[in-house]
């Protein structure tokens, strides 16, 4: 009897070590031959020729193609500008179980989604993801941010909060941001420090 606990035992560890293993290849699908040049189709500004690159590699599961994909239809670069096309690829990219994402992409497809819902006239939610972006450290965020917090003309404002507009600029300004410097001196946020 003994015996048969210990075969059952060795075929569920095995089992659990198969199926771990293949959901490890899975979630770093991106780790291959077609990635690889993929990506340097992109890094080289072959956008046209990583589209369908990224598009096989996104149907066969790979985590960080529907970074590129969001992105392209986000901004119209080799395909047809579509926000819903890139909200899809963003929440597909976005999804809990793909947190091992680089941070800068993240930040960069909040980014993106802050630009793609202030065109969709959704302020609030354009406002929420430029704060998820800036948090992650995209510097254009936190500027947008911090200049949100600085009167109703500007693109993202909810709220005027001249103790946050100097949080945000300052951290972009010690960053060298002349435009940030500027704001801060016009608007006499220092005293908010």
């Amino acid at each position: 009897m003994a015996k048969y606990y210990i075969n059952k035992s060795r075929i569920l560890i095995t089992t659990g070590v198969l199926l771990a293993g293949l959901g490890f290849q899975l979630a770093h699908a991106c780790v291959s031959k077609a990635y690889n040049d993929a990506y340097a189709l992109f890094k080289h500004g072959e956008y046209a020729k990583s589209v369908p690159a990224f598009t096989k590699l996104y149907n066969n599961g790979c985590p960080t193609s529907p970074f590129f994909l969001g992105t392209y239809y986000t901004y119209g670069i080799a395909v047809k500008q579509n926000y819903d096309t890139a909200i899809k690829y963003f929440d597909k990219f976005l999804d809990e179980k793909n947190l091992v994402q680089p941070r800068d992409y993240r930040a960069s497809v909040y980014r993106s989604l802050a630009l793609i819902y202030k065109e969709k006239n959704q302020p609030q939610k354009a406002f929420d993801y430029l704060v998820e972006s800036a948090k992650l450290g995209n510097t254009e965020s936190m500027f947008l941010l911090g200049r949100s917090y600085l009167s109703e003309d500007q693109p993202y404002h909810t709220k005027t909060n001249l103790k946050e507009a100097f949080y945000w600029l300052n951290k972009v300004a010690v960053l060298g941001n002349i435009e940030a410097m500027k704001l801060i001196y016009q608007h006499s946020l220092q005293n908010y420090a």
